[in-house]
């Protein structure tokens, strides 16, 4: 497997759940982070509950599928990391275990 997605989760405050895989992707030359895939459950998200980009690693989306059927049943799905933003750049802090 390549290295492990960052997963960030919860539930904000109008109440939408959300699961994002976050990785690396380098970018005109520099690593940035890059969400992979994402699956909000909320009004605003009706049309669209799971999206995986194209630069999501091919072995991280049998990963996220299986999450989002945990995701879909309302499992509270648990997060690896927090995210904190920026100047429109997130840091991750680990979650302790």
């Amino acid at each position: 497997m390549s290295t492990a997605p960052i997963i960030v989760s919860g539930t904000t405050g109008s109440g939408t759940r959300f699961v994002q895989f976050w990785g690396e992707e380098k970018v005109a030359g520099r690593v940035v982070q890059m969400c992979a895939a994402e699956m909000n459950l909320g009004a605003e998200f009706a049309p669209r509950l799971l999206m995986i980009a194209q630069q999501c690693p091919a072995d991280w989306v049998p990963v996220v599928l299986e999450v989002f059927e945990r995701f879909r049943a309302g499992e509270v799905v648990g997060a690896t990391h927090t995210v904190a933003w920026e100047f429109g750049k997130p840091t991750f802090e680990e979650v302790p275990a």
